[in-house]
């Protein structure tokens, strides 16, 4: 598949792959472990999309397979932009130098429409602040597309086709970069009818499981019990590793086993960890883990701070990216663990059309998705009342009326993969009349017995965007732990508490 960097033959149904330009999403993702580690450096080119009017529906180049129906400009899917060498990069900081330096060495695939210029990265780094904030650097800096050069790729085609049609194969004898060590596989049926690929053979590779937890960012709550990390290595008989971490928060072994701190004061703290395969030091994979104070989980959604932080009178109380202290005393932090999420921004309406309801800044920005939105962490044992603090952003309201109405947002909650609530309408907590700027609450209750808690806020129905403003996680128990709270805003303005 081309997720995988495999693209569909062209004799089946499925061989446009999963975007415009048929072209491998993984193989050219920047990846978390490439923006962290030892040293930021990315070997390899950028997925990029374009907007649909610079792009031409007529026909595609190498190594893109496919184009997209929409468009009327003049840039085929598969083409290869260039940052040129002579932009000067040194102004900018570490981090934007390290995405720059491989805009200059490999370049950007045009692989579908979208935004111009948007990079596609992978889900670990969505999240990552030293990556946005890179991407925002050059965002708003003075480079565009007049810096870079297209680059024509086409000698690399090894010019085979695959049922009548080009292939996206690369040819390993180019005259450019071969690889150290591939094997040419020859495949025959019985009549002898037969086709060759060349294979690179890999080198020691490391990675982590795909696991119930879903997220790239293990997020743990003080006092919750030892786990480990689901650290792998193939391409060697020897499959043991070494880790490391940064900072003092708890406590990691190097066979990968972390044990949080006992207890925590209300801040957020966020390590780095990093384990290198024994069988190849070379061969490293990074990722954080964040770890929450002992009395609550609290998540201001949106993940950042929101244009109320300044354009409200007065200001939403946030310190940095922290929104806090709310009406409590108690702190809420960016999301760093949801999955998965298409996107976040501030839903902007005035001032006025917010009620007094305490805290209603947490609404202000939110996360949506056109899937599901869930959320793991481990935690101690116990009870949890997961509360979902709801923020309606489209009331019927005036000013400024809005669509929102009894039907047009309905979801399934569900706590520690056991469905809670179905088809539930939010409209159902806004009175009068789903009126808009209010923060309502929806609470669940989750038993945890495995160290692990888990919930979501599912889709319902075609054509509604899941969307979450704040959350929070409470423990009810003997002992030290008051309770975990997420909060963060949504499309329509909604928190979670567990």
């Amino acid at each position: 598949m081309a997720q995988s960097a495999v693209t569909f033959p062209y004799g089946y149904e499925l061989r446009l792959g999963v975007d415009a330009s048929g072209t491998s999403i993984t193989a050219l993702s920047a990846r978390y472990s490439e923006i962290h580690g030892s040293s930021c450096e990315i070997k390899h080119g950028l997925r990029i999309t374009m907007a649909n009017g610079w792009l031409t529906n007529v026909y595609h180049v190498w190594p893109a397979t496919n184009n997209s129906t929409a468009g009327g400009g003049l840039i085929p899917d598969g083409s290869i932009l260039r940052l040129k060498s002579s932009v000067d990069i040194s102004g900018f900081s570490a981090k934007a130098q390290c995405i720059l330096l491989a805009m200059k060495r490999y370049g950007m695939y045009v692989n579908d429409g979208g935004i111009t210029g948007h990079i596609q990265s992978a889900y670990d780094v969505v999240y990552d602040k030293d990556f946005m904030d890179a991407i925002y650097e050059i965002k708003v800096s003075s480079i565009t597309t007049n810096d870079c050069e297209f680059v024509d790729q086409s000698t690399l085609d090894t010019g085979e086709t695959l049922n009548g049609y080009p292939s996206a194969r690369v040819d390993p004898t180019n005259a450019y970069v071969v690889p150290s060590d591939y094997s040419v596989v020859k495949a025959c049926n019985m009549a002898m009818e037969c086709s060759e690929v060349a294979v690179a053979v890999q080198p020691v590779t490391i990675g982590t499981l795909q696991t119930s937890l879903y997220q790239p960012v293990y997020s743990v709550m003080a006092g919750a019990s030892q786990f480990q990390l689901p650290v792998v290595v193939h391409g060697s008989s020897t499959t043991t590793f070494s880790c490391t971490k940064t900072g003092s928060t708890g406590t990691l072994t190097s066979g990968g086993a972390y044990t949080a701190p006992a207890t925590q004061a209300d801040v957020q703290n966020r390590m780095e960890v990093t384990c290198a395969a024994i069988a190849d030091s070379g061969a490293t994979i990074s990722f954080p883990i964040v770890v929450f104070p002992d009395d609550a989980i609290r998540v201001d959604t949106g993940g950042g701070a929101s244009a109320c932080a300044s354009a409200f009178t007065p200001p939403c109380p946030y310190v940095g990216d922290v929104y806090g202290p709310d009406a409590n005393g108690k702190y809420w932090y960016p999301d760093s663990n949801v999955f998965p999420v298409v996107a976040q921004a501030d839903e902007w309406y005035p001032q006025t059309a917010w009620t007094s309801t305490p805290d209603f800044g947490l609404g202000v920005r939110r996360i949506y998705s056109g899937g599901d939105l869930i959320y793991t962490a481990h935690v101690p044992n116990g009870t949890y009342t997961v509360t979902y603090l709801f923020a309606n952003k489209e009331g019927n309201s005036t000013p400024d009326p809005g669509t929102f109405a009894s039907g047009t947002y309905l979801f399934d909650l569900e706590g520690h993969w056991l469905l809670q609530d179905t088809g539930f309408d939010i409209c159902t907590l806004m009175t009068p009349s789903c009126q808009r700027g209010q923060t309502q609450a929806k609470t669940e209750s989750i038993v945890v017995s495995d160290g692990i808690l888990s919930f979501a806020l599912r889709w319902y129905m075609n054509g509604t965007y899941v969307t979450l403003g704040a959350v929070s996680a409470e423990l009810s128990m003997a002992g030290p732990y008051k309770g975990t709270t997420l909060k963060g805003p949504s499309g329509i303005r909604n928190g979670v508490k567990f």
